[in-house]
């Protein structure tokens, strides 16, 4: 991930209404979250409007999230009883609609991780072709999620799968934000993660949380079914502490672990939901 361009060292962004008023505020935080998290086109006046490079996002991530888990849940509505087709298609069509961003910073970081030391890290994170590590992390991460996906559908129905992955996407954005602002001082020096570092404090992080809870709270009662809300808030924990773990091991918070943070996320959801779901009772 790299920072957009003309984003200098700006202030922080989020809660504060800027000269545009708040209305103005949440119009360029939600599209700068448009941009950042999905391939859909704005028009060009957002991109030059004043103000719109200090904006991260952040706190419209939720939002964006459950549009393209929206999206993404087409395939398993439409096509419930083909499983695990129908949910390989959902992810398929998420990768599709982020330009498979996350899957990208997923594949660098596991690069990084495996490579012996911090200098040759950089030089597998930054490397274009996808080492060995990246594959093999593709390969499992999208297997679980398809297989967890594929499980809550056969056995609570394929709109409960779709609310499973509504709220696994709107989680792993989420986690990448809090994420964010607990290893803020590990950010590295430059790139996207620190321009989004500077950008995400606390006050956003909480905003985007709470944000996040609702949306899955009002999904969970949509459905009828505790278990959904459950096993986000489970996912959730896991992904916070799985990143934590990343930047440590790596030594540093950048664009690339924080897509790798929102990837092993939505899958530690969708097994959370799927135990929650399956798991025999007495």
């Amino acid at each position: 991930m790299t920072a957009p361009a003309g984003a200098g060292r700006a202030r922080p962004s989020g809660l504060s209404a800027g000269a545009g008023g708040l209305l103005g505020t949440a119009r360029r935080e939600t599209a700068a979250a448009v941009r950042l998290l999905t391939r859909f086109p704005l028009p060009s006046g957002h991109a030059a409007d004043t103000g719109a490079a200090a904006a991260s996002g952040a706190i419209a991530f939720p939002l964006i999230g459950a549009v393209v888990g929206l999206i993404g849940a087409a395939p398993l509505v439409l096509l419930g009883w083909l499983q695990p087709l129908s949910s390989l298609l959902a992810l398929a069509v998420i990768a599709v609609v982020t330009g498979a961003l996350h899957l990208d910073g997923l594949a660098d970081t596991a690069d990084a991780l495996l490579a012996p030391d911090r200098q040759r890290a950089e030089r597998a994170r930054k490397d274009p072709a996808v080492g060995p590590g990246g594959a093999v992390a593709l390969i499992l991460v999208v297997a679980i999620e398809a297989s967890a996906l594929a499980s809550v559908a056969t056995t609570a129905g394929a709109v409960t799968a779709a609310g499973a992955l509504l709220i696994a996407v709107v989680t792993g954005r989420t986690v990448a934000v809090v994420t964010t602002a607990l290893e803020r001082s590990h950010a590295a020096a430059d790139g996207f993660g620190a321009w989004f570092a500077a950008r995400v404090r606390p006050a956003v992080a909480l905003g985007t949380a709470i944000i996040a809870g609702l949306i899955g709270g009002a999904i969970a009662v949509l459905l009828g079914n505790v278990g959904l809300a459950v096993g986000g808030v489970i996912g959730a924990a896991v992904g916070i502490g799985i990143g934590g773990l990343i930047v440590r091991w790596r030594g540093q918070l950048d664009g690339d672990a924080l897509g790798a943070v929102v990837e092993v996320t939505v899958a530690a959801v969708l097994v959370a939901i799927a135990i929650v779901f399956t798991a025999p009772i007495g």
